[in-house]
């Protein structure tokens, strides 16, 4: 997201953040999720609250409760940390643990104009996104755990994963795995 905006000569402020985001709803997610954000300014920040959110529906229904309190936590505030570090990215509340929603708060934001909605060619499918982070997890634990161990921990994430979405899906994960996740991807 931070390289699109600099290639652009936009400044690493919100605006761009909200504008430059990477990845959108498949259209079945797009609309079993439409009408549960509701946005407003409070002084001066953005925030946000969601009533209902696809990924922490999917860790419950998997069990994964703790997983879900891991993710949502950290996952918006360290993109937004990547993107610029002195970015204010806030959650103030999480749905898991009985809550009812959750709340971001965005520092400053309220103030920028917007930019607009995000360009789909700035948009890479959601594949991309999961090849990325299995490539980089992947590598984490290859390093920590060494190359036959760490191997064996991801045949083992990859044989669960192909369980639960299927052979293809594994296989789009590691038709990518020679992509440079780096830079940009070419056009």
């Amino acid at each position: 997201m931070a390289q699109r905006a600099l290639r652009d000569g936009r400044a690493l402020d919100f605006a761009s953040y909200l504008h430059y985001c990477e990845w959108g709803f498949t259209p079945s997610a797009a609309d079993a999720y439409a009408g549960c954000t509701t946005n407003w300014e409070e002084q001066g920040d953005l925030c946000s609250r969601i009533d209902a959110c696809p990924w922490s529906d999917c860790y419950l229904a998997l069990g994964l409760t703790d997983g879900v309190q891991d993710y949502c936590a950290d996952l918006d505030t360290s993109i937004a940390r990547g993107f610029n570090p002195a970015l204010s990215y806030r959650m103030d509340q999480q749905l898991e643990e009985g809550r009812v929603c959750c709340l971001h708060r965005r520092g400053g934001a309220a103030a920028l104009p917007s930019l607009g909605d995000p360009d789909p060619k700035d948009q890479l499918d959601f594949s991309y996104h999961c090849a990325h982070l299995y490539h980089a997890f992947s590598g984490v634990m290859r390093s920590v755990y060494g190359a036959q161990q760490g191997e064996a921990l991801c045949r083992g994430v990859l044989e669960l994963f192909a369980e639960r979405y299927g052979k293809e899906a594994v296989d789009t994960l590691l038709e990518m795995q020679d992509q440079e996740f780096s830079f940009l991807p070419a056009d």
